[in-house]
């Protein structure tokens, strides 16, 4: 069995400046009884939310991650990077947090994702959505976000999109620039839905997609959304929610 009290630290993209606070980092945690491997229960990740995703993904969400702040916003983080191992040192436990993933079916597999899906071109596809196998559109638009709830206050808040504060059970999606005339006129392009709903989306061409930031490495045009049985677990000192991360990412 493995052990618990192992770790291993993640940078998508190594920074020197930050490696003397990583050095602290790892002073405290081999004082606390924690042992450093690659094959680690935790992954400590230095960087941003783009690297605990990618992290995440990588690792297939079989780990725990706690995200250490070294970039801008920082979503998932706590703390930065140069205020963490003094946080570490007062700790007596971590906080364990379980995000539901989604799964993303394509022809080619399947994939995990935790914030969002988006499909963006510089012309307009037709785009048919259907919901538990009804269609509800039949339109041209030049691409699709789709997101969780706490994917709500990333790109789809910038498509006019609501932020979802406290549920965890919705997904939502907004379309790219709808073209809005006689040929292309359904009401419906934006949309809120139960996680428990199985979204299929069928494209007129093979497109581009982007999970969670991480550019799929084969294009699409036919996908099934649906709630996965994979979870992402960060790990916190204190209680958090998606309102305390709205409010941090705002204010």
């Amino acid at each position: 069995m493995k052990d618990k009290n192992t770790f291993y630290f993640y940078r998508f993209k190594p920074n020197k400046k930050n490696d003397k606070y990583v050095d602290k980092i790892l002073n405290v945690l081999e004082k606390k009884g924690y042992k450093k491997s690659d094959d680690g229960e935790i992954g400590f990740i230095f960087g941003g939310d783009g690297s605990l995703f990618h992290y995440a993904f990588e690792t297939d969400y079989k780990k725990k991650y706690c995200l250490i702040n070294c970039g801008h916003l920082g979503f998932f983080a706590d703390y930065n990077v140069n205020e963490f191992a003094s946080i570490l040192e007062k700790s007596t436990s971590f906080i364990e947090e379980s995000i539901p993933c989604f799964k993303l079916k394509t022809s080619e597999g399947d994939i995990n994702f935790v914030n969002d899906i988006y499909i963006t071109e510089n012309r307009p596809l037709d785009f048919e959505i259907l919901v538990n196998g009804t269609n509800i559109v039949k339109q041209k638009a030049n691409g699709i976000a789709l997101g969780t709830s706490v994917g709500s206050s990333g790109y789809l808040y910038s498509l006019n999109s609501p932020l979802v504060l406290t549920n965890n059970d919705v997904l939502q999606f907004s379309l790219l620039a709808p073209i809005r005339n006689k040929t292309s006129n359904n009401f419906i392009t934006k949309g809120i839905l139960s996680s428990n709903d199985i979204i299929d989306i069928r494209l007129s061409n093979k497109c581009q997609l982007f999970h969670d930031g991480i550019k799929l490495d084969y294009e699409v045009d036919k996908l099934v959304i649906s709630k996965s049985n994979k979870k992402m677990t960060l790990l916190h000192f204190n209680e958090v929610n998606n309102i305390d991360r709205i409010l941090k990412s705002f204010k």
